[in-house]
């Protein structure tokens, strides 16, 4: 029988454990809304209906998000609280996470509003293209028949420029760091905010580009983590494969596929199934790749 704590003593019971489990689901449920509320534009009539519900639903939390002087404050007080339901939720018993994989609770497309009884509808999730920034740009600009791109997600090493067209995407982020390892590649707050994105457009309309300078290393780790996001824990070895079908010559920078597997409580598991293909088609990169670990590990 699982067990979990509550309070000063253990819950034993399946029926405990449903109902701990609820609470958590509502806790997410509750500051997932109030991250996105604080980040949607307010501007953005499309969001308008979606942002009225929210503050029917939160009058108090919505008005302090609302004033400029606590908003950052309040949006950090959120955030902090959402990932701590969500690392509880990733790390219940086998049990207890059975009921949270059957949840109606989607990412920020709020489908927890959808009408009863259709909680189970399987949602599009957008197609991924990973690229370099001159094929992100032809993509972008393409005045011809393209793949409808919303979203985007742009590395590129400091100082370098977006591709043109970034602008035109309605859900963006940009990140800078170099392919590297160490203080200068990619760090925990990089992926973070991939992790961020991934759950804000799982259900959106649209295509997703994720580009970094060559399309190869940076941009498929990213793409990696992504799509690791969508499938959840145990799918670690198809997110791989996503990734290399999505960009056959991709090389996911080691790093970030390490701040990942960490971020997403995998285990070692999504390190293991990109190690599984790199041993394949470039054997001394993984001994190199090794090689670092260790060294760290000292």
């Amino acid at each position: 029988m699982a067990t979990l704590p509550s309070g000063n003593r253990i819950v034993t019971t399946a029926a405990e454990c449903s109902v701990l489990v609820g609470r958590l689901q509502e806790l997410e449920r509750r500051y997932t809304v109030l991250t996105w509320y604080a980040r949607s534009n307010k501007r953005d009539l499309r969001l308008r209906r979606l942002q009225v519900r929210i503050e029917r639903e939160f009058p108090e939390e919505t008005r302090e998000l609302n004033r400029p002087e606590h908003h950052e404050r309040w949006h950090a007080f959120h955030r902090g609280c959402l990932e701590a339901a969500r690392y509880v939720l990733r790390h219940l018993p086998d049990r207890p996470r059975q009921n949270i994989e059957r949840s109606p609770f989607k990412p920020a497309c709020l489908a927890w509003w959808m009408p009863s009884g259709h909680e189970e509808v399987k949602m599009q999730q957008p197609e991924i293209i990973i690229a370099s920034r001159t094929q992100a740009e032809r993509l972008l600009m393409s005045k011809g028949p393209r793949p409808t791109i919303r979203h985007i997600i742009s590395i590129g090493a400091p100082g370098d420029p977006t591709p043109a067209g970034f602008e035109l995407c309605a859900t963006r982020i940009r990140l800078e760091f170099f392919d590297d390892t160490g203080d200068i590649g990619p760090q925990l707050w990089h992926v973070e905010k991939v992790f961020d994105f991934a759950r804000q457009v799982q259900h959106e309309e649209g295509n997703l580009v994720v580009h970094c300078e060559a399309g190869i290393s940076r941009s498929s780790a990213a793409a990696l983590t992504v799509f690791a996001t969508w499938l959840g824990a145990g799918k670690e070895q198809e997110a791989v494969d996503k990734t290399y079908a999505a960009q056959p010559d991709a090389w996911p920078n080691s790093q970030f596929v390490e701040l990942a597997d960490e971020l997403l409580g995998r285990g070692g598991a999504l390190i293991a199934a990109v190690d599984k293909v790199v041993a394949t088609l470039h054997p001394h990169e993984l001994l190199v790749r090794y090689a670092r670990r260790i060294k760290r590990e000292e």
